[in-house]
């Protein structure tokens, strides 16, 4: 799937991957923590008796009215044994706990950035840009739940969200090191760097979670069919490309 997604110029590069790999490392410890649990019992319902994957068409990836209609025994079993799940609750909790810490950080942004005297310190508006970077790397941790939770066992299929996410994460980083770095330069450089943060600001326009949820629906629908015609040997894009001869005689 990744490699068609490259070769057709879906996935742009190297970095996508890359930050696949970022979002993986990052978000491993609260993985195994509060989602494990919860990850284990929706693959356990694509097992048949003898621990075998069921057939594609019998699988569950989310847990959906749809998926209910379709499975609605094996729907049925997994949402009692998610509830009666203490990592479900933990999971709660964690959501309770930063939802208060985050109501406080959202009051506090009434305050002006001046009178913040760590923002205060960074000259212009860079310092605007720092506070902005890390209320956004903040609303991170809520767009890697909620990924989770609307497409369960499909981010593992389809991994187009968390790329994005990803990229999301590497331009608020960019946009902190960027006007922290430019404070201890010369004037000229920092009005660079305002102007360079102000471009990642508009970039990051695009990667929220729902002005972009409808088009990265259709985005992994179109994906999909992709795949499939290639590993179909339906690809007429392909299936015109003959084989290359090796230019280094390599015996």
């Amino acid at each position: 799937a990744r490699t068609t997604m490259h070769a057709f110029g879906i996935v742009e590069g190297e970095d996508d991957l890359i930050r696949l790999g970022m979002v993986k490392d990052i978000s491993a410890a609260f993985t195994r923590k509060h989602l494990q649990g919860q990850l284990s019992i929706l693959q356990a319902i694509n097992l048949d008796k003898q621990g075998g994957l069921l057939p594609e068409a019998e699988r569950i990836y989310t847990l959906s009215f749809s998926s209910f209609l379709k499975f609605p025994g094996r729907v049925g079993l997994a949402v009692t044994k998610l509830l009666l799940n203490a990592g479900t609750w933990k999971l709660l909790g964690w959501c309770l706990i930063n939802l208060l810490g985050d109501l406080f950080h959202f009051f506090g942004r009434i305050v002006p950035t001046t009178w913040h005297s760590r923002y205060r310190a960074l000259p212009g508006e860079l310092g605007d840009y720092l506070r902005f970077s890390e209320r956004g790397l903040r609303k991170s941790r809520w767009l890697y739940v909620l990924y989770n939770v609307v497409y369960q066992l499909e981010l593992t299929r389809a991994q187009v969200p968390m790329q994005r996410l990803g990229k999301r994460i590497e331009l608020l980083m960019s946009m902190a090191v960027l006007s922290c770095h430019a404070a201890r330069l010369d004037n000229s450089i920092q009005h660079i760097a305002q102007a360079q943060a102000e471009l990642i600001k508009l970039e990051l326009a695009g990667l929220g979670f729902r002005a972009s949820s409808r088009s990265l629906r259709k985005l992994r629908r179109s994906i999909a069919l992709v795949i499939k015609d290639v590993q179909e040997n339906s690809c007429s894009l392909v299936s015109t490309i003959g084989s290359q001869p090796v230019t280094h005689p390599w015996e």
